[in-house]
């Protein structure tokens, strides 16, 4: 079915699709059928908040038209979200957007996970403003790996380090 737009058609496959597997019994896949479906439907989940993320990036005009303060109190009301998980939500899109296009590249391609795109952001957000490319690929290359890496929960605790805010935050354009 062609809507006139991609988003859409992209809803409405996704939503067919889950339709379709509904009624299927999973207790009757086998082991390594499970193990490869969980895989993947994680990989799918993160490519479809990517893709959300993507969108809210550029939606401030919706909170405009509807009189919202921001993009992430009309989200907050239109999907009945918590206001951290919205005004998160909105910030780690617009990191991605603005910001940290290699991040979100991983992300949309689902190799790292929402919640370690949100860590990955949050620090590189704290890094002063004088650090340069020379640093941030390298930098960025490594947490890319560990983020993809099976092991300890990635987290802004890990390893001693605590993002705070610091005098030498970024500031948005």
């Amino acid at each position: 079915m062609t809507t006139g737009h991609l988003v859409h058609e992209c809803e409405q496959a996704i939503a067919a699709a889950l339709d379709k597997v509904e009624s299927v019994e999973f207790l009757y896949l086998s082991p390594a059928d499970k193990a490869a479906s969980l895989v993947q439907l994680h990989r799918l989940e993160t490519r479809v908040a990517a893709t959300r993320l993507r969108m809210l990036a550029v939606s401030g005009d919706v909170a405009e038209e509807s009189g919202a303060r921001d993009v992430g109190a009309w989200l907050r009301l239109a999907t009945r979200s918590d206001r951290g998980h919205a005004r998160r939500a909105m910030t780690l899109a617009q990191a991605l957007d603005r910001r940290w296009s290699a991040l979100a590249e991983a992300h949309t391609a689902g190799d790292v996970s929402t919640a370690q795109a949100d860590v990955i952001a949050r620090v590189l957000d704290e890094l002063p403003d004088d650090v340069g490319a020379e640093v941030l690929t390298p930098v960025f290359h490594e947490g890319g790996a560990v983020a993809t890496r099976p092991g300890p929960e990635l987290g802004l605790g890990g390893a001693g380090h605590r993002c705070r805010r610091s005098p030498h935050r970024r500031r948005e354009a």
